[in-house]
């Protein structure tokens, strides 16, 4: 029977009912996914690539060896893999931003299963980059089937490129296109000893270099929407003899563009307070040798006396267990003079090991003669560090510290060891500037992978190095000024490491050196930090993530390490009232330079409008917070030295007081006010102060009458008349006067 009531067009019948379900279901789950993509940080991972048919490791590599510097650099964390091993599924590869790969022959082992691989990589729109060689153009050990050629030809049709199969190895090879920007870097590329038929096949692909000879003609490097493929011999020169290397390519141009890293944000470990970062550090090799500048000191003992206590910079001084212990190759004098260095504000305490491994992966150790004594891991690491700490260090101090010794090639459960009991660790590779052959290949990057660990390295060599294993002329250890120089551009590309060891100080060229390079390093403009900071913020390097929230603004989450984030080219200022944790900004050339403070979740908004509100332009310490307040400012500092910065946007000729309140510090560092200061702000309402820091430091800063400024300076200029007049004074009372001339007694002449 049909029913007699109206159809009511308002209300659908169970098909629309159904339909507009289905809708609706298709639609939150297209709203749910957007949201995770939202939600999910910026992808900053790189994956390298390396074959361990090949001899290679995730430690030794031509990516980690030439590379990896230049992607930190560029804000990537790069993760080696082994290409012939399990990999990643391509569909939860969201954290990486691309695939980097290195190989050196075309033949792998599960070669079939590593181009699906790759394949799916590149459909899930993950950036491929290829170096020198495809390498799984077959399985190892036989010839290219149909299959592999079929495979091989239809990945490389996924990045519109003509697949190389024939390579020819020529003289009279002509370089006819190269793209002037992207090439030169640090050697000319005027010749090229192999061509391959390799060319692109797509309107979408940019075509760097093309080479030809004869009827071959090759397009040599394709950048592409896809990623990059190099051809060999056409990204840096090698001397195979040293393993000296120049690069042809722009390596930072180059990723930029390949990997598409343009607005990725970089957390820098280079910098800090819109300065250079800079670190000092001394393993404890040489702490109870004779000095030959007097024959009766330590050399332990001279360090302490001419740098620990006469310069005011943070250092980090590490001691060999074995070396120290009276009961083992120690006496009284280096106990104490080791009780004695620890017990200094400014130096952190460090362990070198018990008996100072060689080898970490054969145990061969320098203190071999040890009673008793068998290398092992606990008595290395965990003993030694002990013994600093229950036998060396004042109360209030902590010892957390440890430098890798000899090779540094600590294994990854030696690493595990030290990082299981939240220990930090440093040593290893570094590098120095080869005046024949200057290059960014040079210098190590800041970390190297280890099985699933990170062994962190030191930037810059020691003086072993710069003597050339320590041999004399011993003043060449002069020469790391050039290297700090060079290292000092691009951006810059390592922090300033100054890494010593104890027995720089046998000899009177050695001390000497030494002295020119610390009185050199003071009148750079660096930011000094404890060697544990600078490792903590490698640490924090590896998990920092970003999330855009819009177009203008950015979360951030750190460990609170790492203060420092670059925006590439990037014109705007920070809105700092829609800014969260953020102490303010400074525009370095073309990049913008955000300062965090020590919180872990941070907002950064930009805005092309002025700040509104008083901010840190520059300082060279770590600054761990800003608090404005009624007609002043409080600033919660750590570092040791002079502290200095530059405050903006203060009301402008506008006179404040500075005074510096030494807080109670881990170091054990008592409370202490220091004399005040007195600073007035410039007509662009720039404000420029320097204070002693000692360690955990407030500096508080407030407004103050002019009277109160004039005052203070009038008073100084009273005591610099006081001290000329009782200077002169003297002198008339000696009846004698300064001499004016070199060898002149300064007598005064009687009539």
């Amino acid at each position: 029977m049909k029913s007699l009531m109206p159809k009511i067009s308002g209300f659908p019948d169970r098909k629309q009912r159904v339909f507009l379900g289905l809708v609706l279901l298709l639609g939150g789950i297209a709203i749910a996914v957007q949201e995770a993509v939202a939600q999910a940080p910026v992808a900053r991972k790189l994956l390298a690539l390396y074959k361990s048919s090949e001899g290679r490791t995730e430690e030794v590599n031509e990516i980690a060896n030439f590379m990896q510097l230049v992607l930190n650099n560029l804000g990537l964390v790069v993760e080696y893999r082994d290409a012939e091993s399990a990999l990643p599924d391509p569909h939860a590869m969201q954290a990486y931003r691309g695939v980097v790969t290195y190989f050196v022959s075309g033949s792998m082992r599960g070669a079939r299963r590593y181009r699906r691989w790759l394949s799916q990589v590149v459909q899930q729109d993950i950036k491929v980059v290829i170096f020198n060689n495809f390498g799984a153009y077959n399985e190892i050990n036989r010839q290219p089937t149909a299959r592999d050629i079929r495979e091989t030809r239809s990945l490389f049709k996924q990045l519109g490129v003509k697949i190389p199969f024939r390579f020819v190895t020529e003289s009279g090879i002509q370089i006819y296109f190269k793209e002037p920007h992207f090439f030169d870097f640090e050697r000319q590329l005027s010749h090229v000893p192999v061509i391959s038929d390799m060319q692109s096949i797509s309107e979408q692909n940019r075509v760097l270099l093309k080479l030809k000879i004869n009827d071959l003609e090759n397009d040599a490097l394709i950048l592409g929407p896809w990623g990059a493929l190099v051809q060999p011999d056409v990204d840096y020169w090698l001397d195979e003899e040293s393993g000296r290397a120049q690069w042809y390519l722009n390596p930072f141009l180059f990723f930029i563009q390949a990997l598409q890293l343009e607005d990725l944000p970089v957390a820098e470990l280079n910098t800090l307070g819109g300065k250079r970062l800079a670190f000092i550090h001394i393993d404890g090799d040489g702490f109870r040798t004779i000095s030959k500048i007097n024959r009766w000191d330590l050399c332990s003992r001279l360090m302490q006396k001419r740098v620990f206590e006469r310069y005011d910079l943070p250092f980090s001084a590490s001691v060999i267990a074995a070396d120290v212990d009276p009961a083992l190759f120690g006496d009284a004098a280096t106990l104490q003079t080791a009780r004695e260095i620890f017990a200094l504000p400014n130096v952190e305490p460090a362990s070198h090991g018990y008996a100072h491994p060689f080898d970490w992966r054969t145990g061969r150790v320098a203190f071999d003669s040890i009673p008793g004594y068998r290398f092992s891991d606990s008595l290395e690491i965990d003993a030694s560090m002990r013994f600093i700490q229950t036998m060396l260090l004042p109360p209030g101090k902590t010892n957390r510290l440890f430098f890798w010794t000899g090779m540094c090639n600590p294994t990854e459960s030696q690493i595990r060891r030290v990082e299981s009991q939240n220990w930090l660790h440093i040593n290893g590779r570094a590098g120095f500037l080869d005046p024949k052959t200057p290059s960014i290949t040079s210098f190590a990057p800041p970390y190297t992978q280890v099985g699933s660990r990170i062994r962190i390295n030191s930037r810059i060599s020691n003086e072993y190095e710069f003597t050339h294993h320590w041999q004399t002329p011993y003043e060449t250890y002069r020469n790391i000024i050039k290297t700090l120089e060079f290292t000092g551009k691009y951006g810059p590309l390592t922090p300033a490491n100054i890494y010593l060891h104890y027995y720089i100080m046998e000899f009177d060229e050695s001390w000497t050196a030494l002295k020119d390079v610390l009185k050199w390093s003071l009148h750079q403009d660096w930011a000094f930090v404890y060697t544990s900071d600078y490792v903590q913020m490698v640490q924090d390097f590896l998990k920092i993530r970003f999330w855009q929230e819009t177009e203008d603004a950015w979360r951030i989450r750190n460990a609170g390490a790492l203060r420092t984030v670059r925006f590439r080219n990037e014109p705007r200022d920070v809105d700092l009232n829609a800014s969260k944790h953020v102490l303010g900004f400074h525009h370095q050339g073309e990049d913008l330079l955000v300062h965090l403070d020590a919180a872990r979740e941070h907002r950064v908004v930009l805005t092309r409008q002025a700040a509104r509100r008083v901010y840190l332009s520059t300082f060279n310490m770590r600054v761990d917070s800003l608090q404005l307040k009624n007609g002043g400012f409080d600033l919660w500092v750590r570092g040791y030295g002079t502290f200095r910065a530059e405050l903006r946007h203060v009301s402008s000729n506008r006179y404040f007081r500075a005074v510096a309140e030494s807080m109670t510090a881990p170091e054990g560092l008592s409370n202490a006010r220091g004399p005040a200061g007195y600073f007035r702000s410039d007509d662009l309402g720039r404000l420029r102060f320097q204070m002693p820091v000692y360690n955990a430091t407030r500096v508080r800063i407030s407004e103050v009458p002019m009277w109160v400024y004039w005052k203070h300076k009038l008073r100084i200029a009273a005591l610099i008349v006081l001290a000329f007049i009782a200077f002169a004074w003297y002198h008339r009372k000696e009846n004698r006067t300064p001499a004016l001339f070199p060898g002149g007694s300064g007598r005064r002449s009687k009539p």
